[in-house]
């Protein structure tokens, strides 16, 4: 049977056929779509960085720890932001070194001490253009906030410079093939040891994440301007007199100690309950985490 469109005559079982093509190539994308979405959805719940429901505690910083080296071999061995793969990657290998202290008393001094030296070493030779980017945005962020003690017009030298000191840092590391092949292939290494990581007993406490996280990032900006004061005296040439030195090392040093009482004010709330009932505290909550037996026999 035909359908007359005016001119033309079109056989309604050619018409019936196309649209069920274009519904069966509808579906195939939808399940395509859910087929993509389940798989990020099953890799990012591998990777979360934090216990699940109903995992122990052993099994548990295996699987972080694997789901850091794998995110940290899939930055490098993408095709995008070199820069950002190589700061997301830094960002994993810290968090290898904290999973090993958790289970520090009970992994055994060997391995602990061989894997963290590994993920620090490999951290450090990647840190060359990432330390200089911070930099720059050390100082921006210092003028943003003194902005009328310290315009940028007096430190405009000492930014450009440490700009080009960046650039050049990260154009090293964009030619630098060996070094990336390098850190995939050890970082491969130490993903094929994780499984291999053994707990004698239940693994020690975690600190309060809230304050620790914050801690971490007050020390961690305290840091950062001690090393814009060290780049700032290299290239004090840069800056438009010897008053604009002074005026950055002022304001470094007063944000510094704001930091600093800041960080020990923190501290102290953190650490104020008795190391005993802490201990005791923190057992009866991830005692439901362990294995049955775990105490005596390796995890």
């Amino acid at each position: 049977m035909d359908v007359n469109l005016g001119d033309g005559r079109i056989p309604l079982v050619r018409k019936g056929a196309a649209g069920a093509a274009a519904i069966g190539a509808a579906a195939a994308a939808g399940k395509a779509l859910i087929d993509l979405r389940s798989a990020r959805h099953g890799r990012e719940a591998r990777r979360a960085y934090r216990l699940g429901p109903d995992e122990t505690v052993p099994d548990g910083i295996r699987r972080m720890a694997r789901g850091q080296l794998e995110t940290a071999i899939e930055l490098l061995g993408g095709n995008g932001d070199r820069e950002a793969a190589v700061h997301e990657t830094r960002t994993a290998l810290k968090r290898v070194p904290t999973l090993l202290r958790l289970g520090r008393g009970d992994l055994g001094a060997h391995t602990y001490r061989s894997e963290n030296d590994s993920a620090r070493y490999l951290a450090r030779r990647l840190a060359v253009a990432r330390d200089s980017q911070v930099m720059v945005e050390t100082l921006e962020a210092l003028n943003e906030r003194f902005s009328e003690e310290m315009p940028l017009d007096q430190i405009e030298g000492l930014r450009a410079t440490l700009v080009a000191e960046h650039q050049e840092a990260q154009q090293r590391l964009d030619g630098d093939e060996l070094l990336l092949g390098s850190a995939i292939t050890q970082l491969e290494s130490a993903l094929a040891r994780v499984p291999g990581w053994t707990f004698a007993r239940r693994v020690g406490p975690s600190r309060i994440r809230r304050d620790a996280h914050e801690l971490s990032d007050l020390l961690g900006e305290n840091h950062d301007l001690a090393l814009l004061r060290t780049q700032a005296l290299r290239h004090r040439r840069e800056l438009a007199n010897p008053a604009a030195l002074i005026a950055l090392q002022g304001v470094i040093d007063r944000r510094r100690t704001q930091l600093e009482h800041r960080a020990l004010r923190l501290a102290d709330r953190l650490y104020a309950r008795k190391p005993g009932a802490f201990v005791r505290a923190v057992e009866r909550r991830w005692r439901k985490r362990m294995p049955a037996g775990a105490e005596p026999v390796a995890a």
